[in-house]
């Protein structure tokens, strides 16, 4: 065969399969196997005998259960990112506690105590000497540069 009869050959076979129309979708059991990858070619699964090849084919050209999949594994991801974040969070509270366990208490009450009125007597400062240095870096900018030509006049001179 050409490759041009075998695409027609697999084109007739798709569109059959897609206009399928099923009686029976596998259980809820059968699905949630499939998702967790425990059904095996050749497993005994309840009702129709649903296996790896015949479950992946059903949901391949079904739309309600390919549908039912999709959704099924968006809530799995859903619950893994929010597994991820809670799992990256304890690690960072863990890591802050240790931190914060290995430095005396002294020092622990002395960050608890940092507010605003510390921070400000530190900050506002710094603000005035940036700015004052600022000022005085501006300062040493050279002064605009007067034309060439000798002319005087920064505008140029009408043309008659």
């Amino acid at each position: 065969m050409h490759q041009a009869e075998l695409d027609d050959f697999f084109a007739d076979i798709i569109v059959e399969l897609e206009e399928r129309e099923y009686k029976e979708h596998p259980s809820e059991r059968v699905i949630e196997d499939y998702l967790a990858r425990r059904i095996k070619d050749g497993s005994e699964l309840p009702g129709r005998d649903w296996d790896l090849s015949t479950v992946s084919l059903h949901i391949a050209t079904c739309p309600e259960c390919s549908a039912k999949i999709a959704k099924l594994r968006e809530e799995e991801l859903s619950r893994a990112r929010a597994r991820e974040a809670q799992t990256q969070q304890a690690k960072i509270s863990e890591r802050l506690k240790r931190f914060f366990g290995s430095l005396s208490d002294r020092t622990q009450e002395r960050i608890i105590a940092w507010d605003l009125d510390r921070k400000s007597t530190v900050y506002i400062p710094l603000a005035y000497a940036a700015a004052c240095l600022l000022l005085f870096l501006i300062s040493l900018l050279p002064g605009p540069t007067p034309p060439v030509g000798g002319g005087g006049s920064a505008f140029p001179k009408r043309m008659m």
